[in-house]
């Protein structure tokens, strides 16, 4: 447990830490998760950059001013490996790590290292995030050493986190090694004050949980940009053969589909077929989407004012253009707002470089090709028909009027679409910038049947009417979404799929 203000050195000093452990043991010995909170770079020395290809082989994964979801995400990866190595430990018939290391050197065990800089801004707000990495970390500190698991949690302060308050003996009581830097004392008893006058540079290194009596004052040395740069290369040139970098999320940064492997690797040759819509916010960064196939509800909604929407459009739309061979597939694509012009353009370039017909049409020809795909009882030909719908809200109003000779609405054929589309290979993908017209073009279904939804800067509130989940504790931030698939009640957060400069755009218009 380290401790100490703002300008101590607290970074420095894990750089100190964490580098004179990746020196000392081989990644088979050592293997690195770090994530920091704040607004800093603290371990971006671990990781390849544009400037610098070297990266510390001993890193699996490192968090750059991560979200709380990613901290949760490793520390679910942590609990996972814990359950794993207890299931190796009882085949060997052994209760030590070091025991099963030597007795199966073929079971890779190196012990595990978890650095969470800041870590008191995963407890914050006390909701369901806090409360389960809360349980994970208990669970964690309690167990985690005697399988090869262990953590150094670095703050300014661990006092006034409303989520420890039950869990501070149960957790911080595992924590014996306690380092006090200058303006850390809150990490050692209230009876020590040795902490108090310590200089820039200088610790008070405990290792009896902060109790008085058993301090040692430490001088810990500068890490110079020059002695760290010319050590990491010195183990990047060491690794061994074969190891790839470690899974870097950095919080900030966009997410483009033609930077995500998963995405470019996209072919004809996929048993089902996926809508991607962005990189979830977990450990590798995960390809996230939906399945679109005959499942009833396989549509696709983008909900909130956002232009990210149209771009979220876009990368669905030329995923699923790549999973089809040329000409099986029809696009009908319709941008009705001006904000989605570029993204619709581009959408159609990359549908004809594929192959495929795409036709652009506009908010009165959607009326009636609507009314024809209403109609449609089998694929056409084989081939399957997504109608893209760029700004679908602002047709609501064309789409409320009925036909004075059918008395048929725009609205009846959309939802006899939505209704019926999937079993005879069509699909929606709209893009509605408001909550209310997309549960009014839906009608008395509340959009129940479209299963596939992203929310951009839609507020919690209007999610937990959508979902009837009024305890949904969803908060919308910039770069972030809000994955919601029906089909598996699953709810995911994402990093969206934005063509490069957008967000540059959107914050021009702010």
């Amino acid at each position: 447990l380290v401790g100490g203000r703002t300008g101590s050195g607290k970074t420095v000093f894990l750089l100190d830490v964490l580098y004179g452990l990746a020196s000392r043991y081989s990644p088979d010995e050592l293997g690195l998760y770090l994530l920091d909170f704040k607004e800093g770079v603290s371990f971006a020395e671990f990781t390849p950059t544009a400037v610098d290809p070297s990266w510390i082989p001993h890193a699996r994964t490192v968090g750059i001013e991560s979200d709380r979801e990613y901290g949760l995400a490793v520390l679910r990866t942590l609990s996972r490996e814990m359950t794993r190595r207890a299931t190796e430990l009882k085949r060997a018939g052994v209760t030590k790590l070091a025991d099963l290391r030597t007795g199966r050197p073929d079971v890779a065990m190196p012990r595990l290292l978890a650095v969470i800089d800041e870590f008191h801004v995963l407890f914050e707000g006390n909701d369901a995030v806090a409360r389960q990495a809360v349980a994970l970390l208990e669970e964690l500190a309690r167990k985690g050493r005697s399988y090869g698991i262990h953590l150094i949690l670095a703050s300014q302060t661990i006092s006034g986190v409303e989520a420890l308050f039950t869990k501070t003996e149960s957790i911080f009581g595992q924590f014996p090694l306690r380092v006090a830097l200058a303006g850390g004392g809150g990490v050692l008893d209230q009876l020590n004050d040795g902490a108090d006058n310590l200089p820039i540079g200088g610790a008070v290194i405990n290792t009896a949980a902060g109790t008085a009596g058993a301090n040692r004052v430490i001088r810990f040395p500068n890490a110079d940009a020059a002695s760290v740069t010319a050590q990491r290369h010195l183990l990047w040139n060491a690794r061994p053969p074969g190891d790839a970098p470690p899974a870097v999320f950095a919080g900030y940064a966009e997410q483009h589909p033609d930077a995500d492997p998963t995405f470019a690797r996209l072919t004809p040759d996929v048993r089902r077929r996926r809508a991607l819509v962005g990189r979830a916010v977990d450990v590798g960064l995960p390809t996230a989407g939906f399945t679109l196939d005959a499942t009833p509800g396989s549509h696709l909604a983008v909900l909130g004012t956002s232009p990210v929407g149209a771009d979220v459009l876009h990368a669905a739309t030329v995923s699923l253009a790549r999973q089809h061979a040329p000409g099986t597939a029809r696009f009908l694509i319709a941008p009705l707002v001006a904000a989605a012009d570029e993204a619709a353009d581009a959408t159609v370039d990359a549908i004809t470089e594929a192959g495929h017909p795409c036709d652009t049409i506009s908010a009165a020809q959607l009326r009636a090709r609507l009314a024809d795909l209403a109609q449609v009882t089998a694929p056409d030909g084989g081939q399957t028909t997504y109608l893209v719908v760029f700004g679908a809200d602002s047709a609501s109003g064309l789409l409320a009027a009925s036909d004075p000779t059918t008395y048929r609405s725009g609205h009846d054929d959309l939802r006899d679409v939505l209704a019926n589309g999937p079993t005879h290979g069509v699909h929606l993908l709209g893009w509605w910038r408001t909550l209310g017209r997309f549960t009014d073009d839906l009608g008395h279904t509340g959009g129940s049947e479209v299963a596939c939804l992203v929310a951009l800067n839609l507020p919690g509130s209007d999610v937990g009417s959508l979902l009837g989940d009024y305890a949904s504790q969803w908060q919308p931030r910039p770069n972030r979404a809000l994955l919601i698939d029906r089909h598996d009640n699953r709810r995911t957060l994402i990093v969206p799929y934005v063509r490069p400069g957008t967000l540059d755009q959107i914050d021009d218009l702010a």
